[in-house]
C-alpha cells in the first residue's frame, strides 16, 4: 500500500502530533508499506526534502488566508497568504501525481484542508482524516458559522474515514459533523522504550511532578493553587514543573504571589529519555489539565509505575477505565470527596479545579503511594494496551479500507 501522510507538523519539531506521525510512518514502513510525508516547512530553517529513518519527508510552507492576520495587524501576512496557499496546493498536487498513493492520511487538518479535498476530488484518492485535539476544539468551543468551519465539516463529511485519538474527541467531532462515512477512535501508542526503570532519579528532594507544555489548557495554575494549600501539611515537599511554553512567566509570578516560589522548580523542557526518571522519583505525577484529548503523559506515568493524580477530563478517563477493566480494579470514592480512587493502580481522578487537585494531592500523600515499588503489572498492561504496534495495526486497517 502506498501511503501519503499529510501532516501539519513533523519531527524534528517537538510535540505529541509529531511523535505520533513519526511512529506511524516508521511503523507502516516496517510492515512493508511505501510511506511518504508532506508537512509544513515551519520553521523555515527545516530542510525541504530529507530521508528520515527511511521515510521521504517533503516540506512545503502552508499558509491559509485568514482574517486572523488582520486582527493581529499583520497586513503583510494577510496579503501574502493567498499566494502561498495557491503555491502550496499546486506543489502538493504535483507531488501526489508523482507518488500516486493509494490513500492520503491527513493529520491535524488546518491549513491543509483545501488541498486534501482537492486530492480527493481531482485525483480520486482515498482520504482518511486523523484528529488530534485542538483542530476539533477550536470549532466545538468557538464560532458556529465561518468559512473555516464549513471547510472542516466538508472534510469530515467527504472523507472515507475519520479517526480520533480518543472516543471523547471523536464524539466532539461528530457533534460538529455527524454525517461521516466511518468514524473510529485509535488511541495513540507508546514507544517500546520504557523510560525511568533503568535510570531512577537519585535527587534527595520529595516532589510532585508536572510534565506539560506551559499553556492555560494544561491547568498548571490550578496545580499551583492546590499545592499552595497543602504546603503547610507537607513542608518538605516541592512542586517540579517540566516543560516550556507561553505561560511560564505568568506561572512564575503566580507561584511568587502564592508564597511557593521557593518550593516550585521550573525545569524547562526536559529530554524525553529523562522524563521517566523524574516520574519514577516523584511522590506522584500530577496532570492538572482543563482539557486533554488523549494524554500521552498519563500513559508515560502509568508505564513507569509512578503514582498519578489526574483531572477527569477529555480522554483521560478512557485510559484509566480501560486499564482498570483489564486489571479488574474498581474505583472507590472516599467519603466527602469527588475523587475516583483506583488504589491498585495508585491513581486518583479528580475534578478539574484547585479543590479537586488539592484533595488528590492530599490523598496520594496520605496513602503512601510513593513508598516502595508496586508490582510491574500496571506497566506491563499499559504497554500491551497502548503499544505503538497496536496503534499502527489499527491505522493500517482503516487506511486499507
Amino acid at each position: 500500500m502506498r501511503v501519503l501522510l499529510l501532516t501539519a507538523s513533523y519531527p524534528p519539531v517537538v510535540g505529541g502530533l509529531q511523535v505520533v506521525t513519526k511512529n506511524l510512518a516508521r511503523g507502516l514502513k516496517d510492515k512493508g508499506h511505501e510511506v511518504s510525508v508532506i508537512t509544513n516547512r515551519y520553521p523555515r530553517s527545516l530542510l525541504r526534502v530529507e530521508d528520515a529513518g527511511g521515510v521521504k519527508v517533503r516540506r512545503i510552507l502552508f499558509m491559509r488566508p485568514s482574517w486572523h492576520y488582520l486582527r493581529n495587524l499583520r497586513i503583510d501576512l494577510f496579503l501574502l497568504a493567498p499566494f502561498v496557499d495557491r503555491h502550496a496546493n499546486r506543489e502538493v498536487l504535483r507531488l501526489a501525481r508523482e507518488l500516486m498513493p493509494d490513500v492520503v492520511n491527513i493529520h491535524f487538518p488546518t491549513d491543509q484542508i483545501g488541498v486534501a479535498l482537492e486530492l480527493k476530488h481531482r485525483l480520486g484518492l482515498r482520504l482518511v482524516v486523523s484528529l488530534h485535539g485542538a483542530e476539533v476544539e477550536r470549532w466545538a468551543d468557538g464560532p458556529n458559522e465561518s468559512r473555516g468551519l464549513a471547510l472542516f465539516r466538508q472534510l469530515l463529511r467527504e472523507a472515507d474515514a475519520v479517526t480520533a485519538c480518543s472516543e471523547w474527541l471523536l464524539q466532539r467531532a461528530l457533534a460538529i459533523e455527524p454525517d461521516t462515512k466511518r468514524a473510529v477512535s485509535i488511541p495513540n501508542g507508546l514507544n517500546d522504550r520504557r523510560g525511568g526503570e533503568a535510570k531512577v532519579n537519585e535527587c534527595a528532594s520529595s516532589y510532585f511532578l508536572i510534565v506539560a507544555r506551559l499553556q492555560k489548557k494544561k491547568g498548571i495554575d490550578l496545580a499551583l493553587d492546590a499545592f499552595a494549600r497543602v504546603r503547610d501539611a507537607l513542608p518538605d515537599v516541592e512542586l517540579w514543573i517540566a516543560g516550556g511554553g507561553p505561560e511560564e512567566e505568568a506561572l512564575r509570578q503566580r507561584a511568587a504571589k502564592l508564597g511557593i516560589a521557593g518550593l516550585t522548580r521550573f525545569l524547562g523542557p526536559v529530554p524525553h529519555d529523562e522524563v521517566g526518571a523524574l516520574m519514577y522519583g516523584a511522590l506522584a505525577v500530577v496532570a492538572p489539565s482543563r482539557s486533554e484529548p488523549f494524554g500521552i503523559v498519563i500513559l508515560e506515568a502509568l508505564r513507569t509505575r509512578a503514582a498519578l493524580v489526574a483531572t477527569e477530563v477529555g480522554g483521560i478517563p478512557e485510559i484509566i477505565e480501560r486499564l482498570a477493566n483489564r486489571m479488574s480494579c474498581d474505583a472507590r470514592v472516599p467519603e466527602g470527596t469527588r475523587i475516583k480512587e483506583y488504589e491498585a493502580l495508585r491513581t486518583a481522578l479528580v475534578p478539574p479545579d484547585a479543590n479537586g487537585l488539592e484533595a488528590g494531592l492530599r490523598l496520594a500523600y496520605s496513602r503512601g503511594w510513593y513508598e516502595g515499588l508496586m508490582s510491574d503489572d500496571r506497566g506491563r498492561v499499559v504497554a500491551e494496551l497502548f503499544s505503538n504496534q497496536r496503534m499502527v495495526e489499527r491505522y493500517e486497517e482503516v487506511l486499507s479500507g
